[in-house]
């Protein structure tokens, strides 16, 4: 009996598992009701200017890590026009135009790590760094 049990549930596992990964025969690629199993990604849209990616490497330094009261940011090429500090969980915390000072202050928030996203003036994101506030 547990033999039989055994072998009719590994069948219709397998079989259902084959069965999900199979091509639809009767189905149409743009037919939305069958829309999973289109396995094909569209292209990306093509961008006519260039990303600071693409044009030149660029590198921060966002100091002193652990912070307690600021943040200082280090930008050489001054490109930074936004700093967004996050909570973990995503929430925007404070939010800072770009200042002469590169300096920020961060003595409101809480103990804890944050994560900081620095915007160029196009509003690309430059990079995202940690910064763990004491």
């Amino acid at each position: 009996m547990r033999k039989t049990l055994l072998f009719i549930f590994l069948f219709s596992f397998i079989s259902l598992g084959l069965w999900a990964q199979g091509d639809c025969d009767g189905c149409r690629d743009d037919d939305p009701a069958f829309a999973w199993n289109n396995h094909t990604t569209p292209p990306a849209p093509e961008s006519s200017a260039p990303s600071y990616k693409e044009t030149e490497k660029v590198s921060f330094a966002v100091y002193p890590n652990p912070a307690i009261d600021y943040i200082n940011i280090e930008d050489e090429t001054e490109i930074i026009s936004e700093v967004i500090i996050y909570n973990l969980v995503g929430r925007k915390m404070k939010t800072f135009r770009k200042n002469t000072t590169n300096r920020y202050d961060i003595s409101s928030l809480h103990k804890g790590l944050y994560l900081v996203q620095l915007l160029s003036r196009e509003g690309e994101i430059l990079t995202t760094m940690r910064v763990n506030k004491r």
